[in-house]
Protein backbone atom coordinates (compact mmCIF):
# COMPACT_ATOMS: atom_id res chain seq x y z
CA UNK A 1 0.00 0.00 0.00
CA UNK A 2 1.24 3.59 -0.66
CA UNK A 3 0.33 7.22 -1.17
CA UNK A 4 2.36 9.46 -4.01
CA UNK A 5 2.56 12.99 -2.99
CA UNK A 6 -0.10 15.19 -5.54
CA UNK A 7 1.61 15.94 -8.82
CA UNK A 8 0.86 17.81 -12.20
CA UNK A 9 1.54 16.57 -15.89
CA UNK A 10 4.74 17.29 -15.44
CA UNK A 11 5.29 14.97 -12.51
CA UNK A 12 6.28 18.00 -10.54
CA UNK A 13 5.35 18.23 -6.60
CA UNK A 14 4.43 21.19 -4.86
CA UNK A 15 2.68 23.57 -7.36
CA UNK A 16 -0.38 25.05 -7.49
CA UNK A 17 -1.31 22.75 -10.50
CA UNK A 18 0.00 19.42 -8.46
CA UNK A 19 -3.46 17.37 -7.62
CA UNK A 20 -2.69 13.86 -9.37
CA UNK A 21 -2.47 11.47 -6.83
CA UNK A 22 -1.11 7.93 -7.21
CA UNK A 23 -2.38 4.88 -4.91
CA UNK A 24 -1.29 1.90 -4.93
CA UNK A 25 -3.10 -0.95 -2.93
CA UNK A 26 -1.58 -4.22 -3.93
CA UNK A 27 -2.82 -6.02 -0.61
CA UNK A 28 -4.89 -8.67 -1.94
CA UNK A 29 -3.11 -10.71 0.20
CA UNK A 30 -2.05 -13.64 -2.28
CA UNK A 31 1.88 -12.96 -1.79
CA UNK A 32 2.35 -9.95 0.75
CA UNK A 33 5.82 -9.27 0.23
CA UNK A 34 8.20 -6.52 0.96
CA UNK A 35 8.50 -2.92 -1.40
CA UNK A 36 11.29 -3.48 -3.70
CA UNK A 37 11.71 -0.18 -5.10
CA UNK A 38 11.62 3.00 -3.33
CA UNK A 39 10.66 6.98 -4.91
CA UNK A 40 11.11 9.65 -3.47
CA UNK A 41 7.57 11.19 -4.03
CA UNK A 42 5.83 8.16 -2.31
CA UNK A 43 4.28 10.21 1.08
CA UNK A 44 2.79 7.15 2.99
CA UNK A 45 3.72 3.09 2.26
CA UNK A 46 3.15 0.01 4.61
CA UNK A 47 3.78 -3.18 3.52
CA UNK A 48 2.34 -6.62 4.46
CA UNK A 49 -0.83 -5.80 5.38
CA UNK A 50 -3.81 -7.60 3.69
CA UNK A 51 -6.94 -5.07 3.10
CA UNK A 52 -7.81 -2.40 0.55
CA UNK A 53 -7.97 1.42 -0.28
CA UNK A 54 -10.62 3.29 -0.13
CA UNK A 55 -11.71 6.75 -2.29
CA UNK A 56 -14.56 9.19 -1.29
CA UNK A 57 -15.47 12.32 -4.30
CA UNK A 58 -16.46 14.29 -1.50
CA UNK A 59 -19.64 16.39 -2.53
CA UNK A 60 -19.76 13.83 -6.12
CA UNK A 61 -23.56 13.15 -5.08
CA UNK A 62 -24.45 16.17 -6.42
CA UNK A 63 -22.65 16.00 -9.61
CA UNK A 64 -19.84 18.77 -8.48
CA UNK A 65 -17.02 16.87 -6.34
CA UNK A 66 -14.63 19.11 -4.57
CA UNK A 67 -11.86 17.30 -3.54
CA UNK A 68 -11.15 13.46 -3.48
CA UNK A 69 -10.22 11.33 0.29
CA UNK A 70 -8.60 8.26 0.41
CA UNK A 71 -8.27 6.10 3.14
CA UNK A 72 -5.81 2.60 3.76
CA UNK A 73 -8.30 -0.46 5.68
CA UNK A 74 -6.90 -3.92 6.73
CA UNK A 75 -9.49 -6.78 6.22
CA UNK A 76 -10.70 -5.45 9.95
CA UNK A 77 -11.67 -2.46 8.32
CA UNK A 78 -9.09 -0.76 10.85
CA UNK A 79 -7.57 1.78 9.06
CA UNK A 80 -3.72 1.19 8.35
CA UNK A 81 -0.67 3.20 9.81
CA UNK A 82 3.18 3.29 9.48
CA UNK A 83 5.65 4.75 10.69
CA UNK A 84 4.25 7.61 8.97
CA UNK A 85 1.23 8.31 10.36
CA UNK A 86 -2.60 7.08 9.27
CA UNK A 87 -2.43 5.29 5.56
CA UNK A 88 -5.71 8.29 4.93
CA UNK A 89 -5.23 11.46 2.61
CA UNK A 90 -7.22 13.91 0.23
CA UNK A 91 -6.57 16.59 -2.79
CA UNK A 92 -8.92 19.00 -3.76
CA UNK A 93 -10.08 19.39 -7.21
CA UNK A 94 -9.11 22.07 -9.58
CA UNK A 95 -6.17 23.92 -9.78
CA UNK A 96 -6.58 26.78 -7.76
CA UNK A 97 -7.83 25.28 -4.74
CA UNK A 98 -4.85 25.52 -2.69
CA UNK A 99 -1.61 27.94 -3.32
CA UNK A 100 -0.21 28.45 -0.13
CA UNK A 101 2.38 26.61 1.30
CA UNK A 102 3.05 25.67 4.94
CA UNK A 103 5.00 28.28 7.35
CA UNK A 104 8.83 26.99 7.53
CA UNK A 105 9.19 24.55 10.09
CA UNK A 106 11.61 26.24 12.95
CA UNK A 107 14.91 25.28 13.25
CA UNK A 108 15.43 21.76 14.89
CA UNK A 109 17.52 20.58 18.04
CA UNK A 110 18.36 17.48 18.99
CA UNK A 111 20.36 15.02 21.30
CA UNK A 112 21.85 11.31 20.65
CA UNK A 113 19.74 8.64 21.40
CA UNK A 114 22.80 6.31 21.81
CA UNK A 115 25.83 5.88 19.43
CA UNK A 116 23.60 5.01 15.94
CA UNK A 117 20.43 7.47 16.62
CA UNK A 118 19.78 11.07 16.69
CA UNK A 119 16.08 12.37 18.33
CA UNK A 120 15.28 15.58 16.80
CA UNK A 121 12.87 18.02 17.58
CA UNK A 122 11.70 21.27 15.96
CA UNK A 123 9.05 24.10 15.83
CA UNK A 124 5.86 22.72 14.01
CA UNK A 125 4.71 24.44 10.68
CA UNK A 126 1.52 25.87 10.03
CA UNK A 127 -1.35 26.27 7.14
CA UNK A 128 -3.84 27.86 5.78
CA UNK A 129 -6.15 25.03 5.40
CA UNK A 130 -4.99 21.35 6.38
CA UNK A 131 -4.08 20.45 9.96
CA UNK A 132 -2.37 17.22 9.06
CA UNK A 133 1.03 18.30 7.72
CA UNK A 134 3.62 15.66 5.79
CA UNK A 135 7.17 16.84 7.56
CA UNK A 136 10.63 15.40 5.30
CA UNK A 137 14.11 15.83 7.27
CA UNK A 138 17.38 16.17 5.15
CA UNK A 139 20.39 14.60 7.05
CA UNK A 140 23.82 17.20 5.83
CA UNK A 141 21.84 18.89 3.11
CA UNK A 142 21.25 15.68 1.28
CA UNK A 143 18.34 15.93 -1.79
CA UNK A 144 16.32 12.51 -0.23
CA UNK A 145 14.97 12.79 3.09
CA UNK A 146 16.15 10.68 5.61
CA UNK A 147 12.82 10.55 7.54
CA UNK A 148 9.12 11.30 6.62
CA UNK A 149 6.66 11.79 9.08
CA UNK A 150 2.88 12.97 9.62
CA UNK A 151 1.80 15.45 12.45
CA UNK A 152 -1.14 17.54 13.44
CA UNK A 153 0.75 19.02 16.41
CA UNK A 154 0.80 23.11 16.55
CA UNK A 155 3.59 23.21 19.13
CA UNK A 156 6.25 20.81 18.45
CA UNK A 157 7.72 17.77 16.05
CA UNK A 158 9.84 14.89 17.18
CA UNK A 159 11.28 12.10 15.99
CA UNK A 160 14.23 9.64 15.51
CA UNK A 161 17.37 9.65 12.60
CA UNK A 162 18.17 5.92 13.10
CA UNK A 163 21.17 3.38 11.43
CA UNK A 164 23.74 6.22 12.19
CA UNK A 165 27.85 5.41 12.81
CA UNK A 166 28.77 6.39 16.22
CA UNK A 167 30.71 9.22 17.32
CA UNK A 168 29.53 11.10 14.02
CA UNK A 169 28.04 14.91 13.63
CA UNK A 170 25.15 15.60 11.43
CA UNK A 171 22.94 18.43 11.06
CA UNK A 172 19.42 18.41 10.08
CA UNK A 173 16.92 20.63 7.68
CA UNK A 174 12.80 20.03 7.72
CA UNK A 175 10.09 20.98 5.49
CA UNK A 176 6.53 21.12 5.83
CA UNK A 177 3.74 19.79 2.99
CA UNK A 178 0.11 20.59 3.07
CA UNK A 179 -0.08 17.76 0.52
CA UNK A 180 -0.25 20.33 -2.68
CA UNK A 181 2.63 22.57 -1.57
CA UNK A 182 5.91 22.43 -0.09
CA UNK A 183 7.73 24.89 2.25
CA UNK A 184 11.13 25.64 2.32
CA UNK A 185 13.86 24.35 4.03
CA UNK A 186 14.08 25.88 7.61
CA UNK A 187 17.64 26.71 9.13
CA UNK A 188 19.98 23.78 9.59
CA UNK A 189 20.47 22.60 12.77
CA UNK A 190 23.38 23.02 15.03
CA UNK A 191 25.65 19.91 14.73
CA UNK A 192 24.36 16.86 16.44
CA UNK A 193 26.88 13.96 17.75
CA UNK A 194 26.02 10.30 18.23
CA UNK A 195 27.92 8.68 21.11
CA UNK A 196 30.52 6.26 20.88
CA UNK A 197 30.01 2.72 20.25
CA UNK A 198 29.58 0.99 23.64
CA UNK A 199 31.84 -2.48 23.51
CA UNK A 200 29.81 -5.63 25.11
CA UNK A 201 32.09 -8.42 24.61
CA UNK A 202 35.79 -9.28 22.95
CA UNK A 203 37.79 -11.81 22.53
CA UNK A 204 41.17 -13.22 21.41
CA UNK A 205 40.44 -16.36 21.60
CA UNK A 206 43.59 -17.33 23.98
CA UNK A 207 41.00 -19.80 25.57
CA UNK A 208 37.18 -21.15 24.44
CA UNK A 209 35.95 -20.79 27.23
CA UNK A 210 32.58 -19.74 27.28
CA UNK A 211 32.11 -20.92 23.59
CA UNK A 212 29.63 -23.86 22.74
CA UNK A 213 31.05 -25.52 19.73
CA UNK A 214 32.03 -28.49 17.55
CA UNK A 215 35.03 -29.04 15.57
CA UNK A 216 35.92 -25.77 16.77
CA UNK A 217 39.88 -25.61 18.63
CA UNK A 218 42.64 -23.40 19.29
CA UNK A 219 45.60 -22.90 16.73
CA UNK A 220 48.90 -21.93 19.05
CA UNK A 221 50.77 -21.24 15.80
CA UNK A 222 48.76 -18.34 13.53
CA UNK A 223 46.44 -15.62 14.36
CA UNK A 224 45.85 -11.78 13.46
CA UNK A 225 47.44 -9.66 14.91
CA UNK A 226 48.70 -12.41 16.95
CA UNK A 227 48.29 -16.03 17.60
CA UNK A 228 46.16 -17.96 18.66
CA UNK A 229 42.84 -18.31 17.46
CA UNK A 230 40.02 -20.40 16.47
CA UNK A 231 40.06 -22.98 13.85
CA UNK A 232 37.46 -24.59 11.89
CA UNK A 233 38.24 -27.61 9.96
CA UNK A 234 35.61 -29.96 8.87
CA UNK A 235 34.80 -32.22 5.67
CA UNK A 236 31.31 -32.47 5.02
CA UNK A 237 30.06 -31.45 8.24
CA UNK A 238 29.87 -28.59 10.74
CA UNK A 239 32.36 -26.57 12.32
CA UNK A 240 31.10 -23.60 14.61
CA UNK A 241 31.06 -21.93 17.70
CA UNK A 242 28.28 -19.94 19.69
CA UNK A 243 28.34 -18.02 22.88
CA UNK A 244 25.38 -15.83 24.28
CA UNK A 245 25.80 -11.82 25.13
CA UNK A 246 24.92 -10.00 28.47
CA UNK A 247 23.04 -8.14 27.33
CA UNK A 248 20.70 -8.65 24.66
CA UNK A 249 21.18 -5.60 21.84
CA UNK A 250 18.93 -3.95 19.37
CA UNK A 251 21.71 -3.35 17.44
CA UNK A 252 24.58 -5.11 17.50
CA UNK A 253 27.96 -5.32 15.60
CA UNK A 254 30.17 -7.78 15.06
CA UNK A 255 33.36 -7.93 13.53
CA UNK A 256 36.61 -10.05 13.39
CA UNK A 257 39.57 -11.01 11.66
CA UNK A 258 39.24 -14.18 9.20
CA UNK A 259 41.53 -16.04 7.06
CA UNK A 260 39.90 -18.94 5.17
CA UNK A 261 42.19 -20.66 3.88
CA UNK A 262 39.89 -22.95 1.56
CA UNK A 263 36.29 -23.29 1.42
CA UNK A 264 34.78 -26.32 -1.13
CA UNK A 265 30.90 -24.91 -0.10
CA UNK A 266 29.77 -21.73 1.04
CA UNK A 267 30.44 -21.49 4.81
CA UNK A 268 28.86 -19.00 7.66
CA UNK A 269 31.81 -16.59 9.14
CA UNK A 270 29.59 -14.31 11.36
CA UNK A 271 25.61 -14.73 12.26
CA UNK A 272 23.16 -13.21 14.84
CA UNK A 273 20.76 -15.07 17.00
CA UNK A 274 18.32 -13.94 19.24
CA UNK A 275 19.14 -15.63 23.44
CA UNK A 276 16.31 -18.02 22.16
CA UNK A 277 18.81 -19.44 19.15
CA UNK A 278 16.30 -17.95 16.49
CA UNK A 279 18.46 -16.58 13.45
CA UNK A 280 18.33 -12.85 12.87
CA UNK A 281 21.13 -12.11 9.74
CA UNK A 282 23.77 -13.73 8.65
CA UNK A 283 27.49 -12.99 6.65
CA UNK A 284 28.80 -15.99 4.33
CA UNK A 285 31.02 -16.88 2.27
CA UNK A 286 29.85 -18.35 -1.25
CA UNK A 287 32.36 -21.44 -2.44
CA UNK A 288 33.84 -18.53 -5.46
CA UNK A 289 34.43 -16.43 -2.39
CA UNK A 290 32.27 -13.51 -2.69
CA UNK A 291 30.72 -12.55 0.39
CA UNK A 292 26.83 -12.76 0.55
CA UNK A 293 24.31 -11.08 3.57
CA UNK A 294 21.36 -13.04 4.63
CA UNK A 295 17.70 -11.89 6.14
CA UNK A 296 17.14 -15.28 8.70
CA UNK A 297 14.02 -13.88 9.60
CA UNK A 298 12.51 -13.35 5.55
CA UNK A 299 15.40 -15.81 4.06
CA UNK A 300 16.44 -13.41 1.76
CA UNK A 301 20.04 -13.43 0.63
CA UNK A 302 22.16 -10.43 -0.81
CA UNK A 303 25.17 -10.94 -2.36
CA UNK A 304 27.55 -8.00 -1.77
CA UNK A 305 29.41 -8.56 -5.14
CA UNK A 306 32.98 -8.45 -2.75
CA UNK A 307 35.86 -11.02 -3.32
CA UNK A 308 37.22 -11.99 0.14
CA UNK A 309 40.86 -12.11 -1.03
CA UNK A 310 43.31 -14.44 0.99
CA UNK A 311 45.06 -14.27 4.14
CA UNK A 312 44.04 -12.13 7.00
CA UNK A 313 40.75 -9.52 6.66
CA UNK A 314 38.70 -7.99 8.96
CA UNK A 315 34.88 -8.55 8.27
CA UNK A 316 32.01 -7.02 10.17
CA UNK A 317 28.10 -7.69 10.35
CA UNK A 318 25.37 -4.81 11.60
CA UNK A 319 22.32 -6.27 13.02
CA UNK A 320 19.43 -3.66 13.62
CA UNK A 321 16.28 -5.21 14.54
CA UNK A 322 12.71 -3.81 13.91
CA UNK A 323 10.21 -3.85 11.02
CA UNK A 324 13.00 -0.89 9.57
CA UNK A 325 16.13 -2.55 10.61
CA UNK A 326 19.23 -2.92 9.15
CA UNK A 327 22.11 -5.44 7.95
CA UNK A 328 25.56 -3.38 7.24
CA UNK A 329 28.24 -5.59 5.96
CA UNK A 330 32.20 -3.93 6.33
CA UNK A 331 34.99 -5.73 4.49
CA UNK A 332 38.65 -3.76 5.89
CA UNK A 333 37.07 -1.08 7.22
CA UNK A 334 34.84 -0.25 4.58
CA UNK A 335 31.06 -0.66 3.99
CA UNK A 336 30.00 -3.25 1.01
CA UNK A 337 26.49 -3.89 1.26
CA UNK A 338 23.98 -1.54 3.69
CA UNK A 339 20.32 -2.95 3.67
CA UNK A 340 17.30 -1.69 5.11
CA UNK A 341 14.75 -4.71 6.05
CA UNK A 342 12.52 -6.30 8.65
CA UNK A 343 14.64 -8.15 11.24
CA UNK A 344 11.56 -9.09 13.37
CA UNK A 345 11.31 -6.99 16.84
CA UNK A 346 13.30 -9.78 19.12
CA UNK A 347 16.81 -8.43 20.07
CA UNK A 348 20.61 -10.02 19.70
CA UNK A 349 21.23 -12.32 22.40
CA UNK A 350 23.78 -14.54 21.25
CA UNK A 351 26.40 -14.82 18.53
CA UNK A 352 27.74 -17.16 15.82
CA UNK A 353 31.27 -18.27 14.56
CA UNK A 354 31.18 -20.38 11.23
CA UNK A 355 28.98 -22.95 10.52
CA UNK A 356 26.46 -25.17 12.22
CA UNK A 357 25.26 -26.34 8.67
CA UNK A 358 25.88 -30.20 7.98
CA UNK A 359 27.89 -30.94 4.97
CA UNK A 360 30.40 -27.70 5.07
CA UNK A 361 33.94 -28.39 4.07
CA UNK A 362 35.99 -25.34 4.48
CA UNK A 363 39.21 -24.47 6.70
CA UNK A 364 38.83 -21.39 8.31
CA UNK A 365 40.56 -19.39 11.43
CA UNK A 366 39.25 -15.98 13.04
CA UNK A 367 40.67 -13.79 15.65
CA UNK A 368 40.37 -10.39 17.64
CA UNK A 369 36.61 -10.68 17.66
CA UNK A 370 34.20 -7.61 18.99
CA UNK A 371 30.64 -6.94 19.83
CA UNK A 372 29.64 -3.56 19.95
CA UNK A 373 26.65 -1.21 19.34
CA UNK A 374 28.23 0.49 16.48
CA UNK A 375 30.23 -0.16 13.16
CA UNK A 376 34.00 -0.04 13.63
Amino acid sequence: MSAYEPMNAALQTGRADSHMVQLISGAGGHNLVSATESDAHVEWERTKVAGAAFVTAVGGGSGAASALQWRFADTTGATVTSSTGAGTGSVACGADADAEAPSVPGQAWGSADGSSAITLTWPASTDNLATNLTYRVYRDGATTPSITLQSASTTTVTATDTGLAPHLSHTYEVTASDGTNASERSVASEPITTDPAEEVYADQFTSLVGWHRQNLSLDTTSGSPAPPSAHAQVSDGRAYGYRNLDQELATACVSARVNVASNATSVILLRSRTAGDDGIARLALSSGRILTARNDVTGTATSTGEFLPFGWHVVELCTTVGTSGRILVLLDGAPIADLTTTLGTTPVGRIQIFDRTPGRTFDARLDDLVVDTGPN
